[in-house]
């Protein structure tokens, strides 16, 4: 039997993909076609033809077409993650039968989780791109990353420990 808040979010979360789901999806799609005929196709290509000022002006423009759709996507897919954590959080919840946690705790930490995932596999489609521009930029970028999800790591772990 659902609960009223586990009632709230599902509802939520059907609103809020009625209403960024198909903008998000297009904006997606449209970067990963980009991203699969830029590292799959041109950039291989671009080596072949030249292998130091071809590469970079193919990546560049790969990058700044990827980018430009992963960022216009990206408020609706925020919003699909926040809507996506909540029910999860409740679903866990309700899976479990003891549960020493709150539900805010809970939508905390799988909020933190999910955005952990979705920042490695964004970091993980331009780590190409960045390694086709400068090969150290990936690594570069590689660490913010990686201090970001320590933070959040932190953050759940306070969350869970303090129970804020």
């Amino acid at each position: 039997m659902m609960e009223r808040g586990e009632s709230e979010a599902r509802a939520r979360l059907a609103d809020v993909v009625k209403e960024h789901l198909p903008n998000t999806f297009t904006n997606f799609s449209t970067a990963v076609l980009i991203w699969l005929f830029g590292v799959l196709v041109y950039l291989p290509l671009a080596h072949r033809i030249e292998s130091i000022e071809v590469p970079l002006i193919c990546g560049l423009t790969v990058l700044i077409g990827f980018s430009v759709f992963v960022f216009r996507g990206f408020d609706g897919f925020r919003c699909l993650l926040d809507a996506g954590s909540d029910v999860l959080a409740y679903e866990y919840r309700r899976r479990r039968k003891k549960v020493k946690f709150s539900i805010d705790q809970l939508k905390t930490v799988t909020r933190c989780i999910v955005y952990v995932v979705a920042a490695l596999i964004v970091y993980g489609l331009y780590s190409p791109l960045l390694a086709a521009i400068y090969p150290s930029l990936s690594g570069l970028v590689f660490i913010p990353v990686i201090l970001w999800i320590f933070w959040m790591i932190f953050k759940s772990v306070t969350t869970l420990t303090t129970g804020e």
